[in-house]
């Protein structure tokens, strides 16, 4: 293979004996282009396979006590210190800030034990607390990202620990905050911990690409 040939080959521009001088600088700030695209790719394949953003966390050892038939968020005293947390804006008071827009796999899961459950369900909103933290649910929205209820249907279907697991595909973009929302049910009509131990509340997100 002759100099040159594989740069060709990559659709690079080559040159010959017969260049003059005065066209050194033009090939040579060509070929500095052609180094610059690379970097520039190089850059992007960095950013999706090193530093991507990733975060998880799980239940804390108090966990959080939720009511009866409505959505309930999940504040900090819910979670104990997250696994990984790389690449965010802020993990605050339950809510996790994206700092690098694009396309994230999300999910969430919960157990609920120690009632007849008629219903369990889990749910992960984006900018459910604008920024003055105003309690605004928007659960069941579209600003809902992964969901899943599992329902029994009535006390004849109730169940002594129920489970939910969320998981989607989604595109957020930098400032959006993620809460996770908890739903349960019962025969007796009680306010329930969620879960017992830490598997048992967890939230993940992981970037995938622009």
């Amino acid at each position: 293979m002759a100099v040159g040939d594989l740069a060709g080959s990559k659709g690079l521009a080559t040159y010959t004996d017969a260049l003059l001088v005065r066209d050194v600088d033009t090939g040579l700030n060509q070929r500095g282009d052609d180094i610059a695209a690379v970097m520039n790719r190089a850059d992007t394949l960095e950013a999706a396979a090193i530093g991507k953003p990733m975060f998880s966390v799980q239940r804390s050892s108090g966990g959080q006590s939720v009511g009866v038939d409505t959505w309930s968020a999940m504040i900090a005293q819910a979670y104990a210190t997250p696994l990984i947390n790389v690449g965010f804006g802020g993990w605050s008071q339950g809510a996790l800030t994206i700092a690098r827009s694009g396309v994230y796999t999300v999910s969430a899961h919960v157990q609920v034990y120690g009632q007849s459950f008629t219903t369990v369900g889990v749910q992960l909103v984006k900018n459910s607390y604008p920024g003055n933290d105003v309690k605004i649910t928007r659960v069941d929205t579209e600003d809902g990202l992964a969901k899943d209820e599992w329902g029994g249907g009535g006390a004849g279907a109730a169940v002594p620990a129920a489970t939910a697991t969320a998981t989607n595909v989604v595109r957020l973009a930098a400032g959006d905050k993620v809460r996770l929302w908890v739903l349960q049910r019962n025969t007796q009509g009680a306010q329930v911990n969620v879960g017992r131990v830490p598997f048992d509340l967890t939230m993940s997100l992981m970037w995938e690409n622009n």
